[in-house]
């Protein structure tokens, strides 16, 4: 059995990743955000070496509005 943590991490690094696909890279984020990991989403948004409509995505998440203010505060503090 996979651990949530192992199932995280592999998903985190597919977010990152410069030489994945532009649809895995959202599927990535989405998978983030619906398991609520605002630290590992706050990352993303920091993270300059990631394209900007993907740390975007990262702020909105998969089911929010654009630019909730209150997931967006809260993936802010986590850093």
């Amino acid at each position: 059995m996979i651990s949530n943590e192992t199932t995280t991490s592999t998903t985190f690094q597919t977010a990152v990743k410069t030489n994945v696909s532009r649809t895995n890279h959202y599927e990535a984020i989405d998978a983030l955000a619906r398991k609520g990991e605002t630290t590992n989403l706050a990352i993303l948004v920091r993270t300059s070496d990631l394209r900007s409509e993907f740390r975007r995505q990262a702020l909105d998440g998969p089911d929010l509005k654009p630019s909730d203010p209150e997931i967006e505060t809260k993936i802010l503090t986590d850093c």
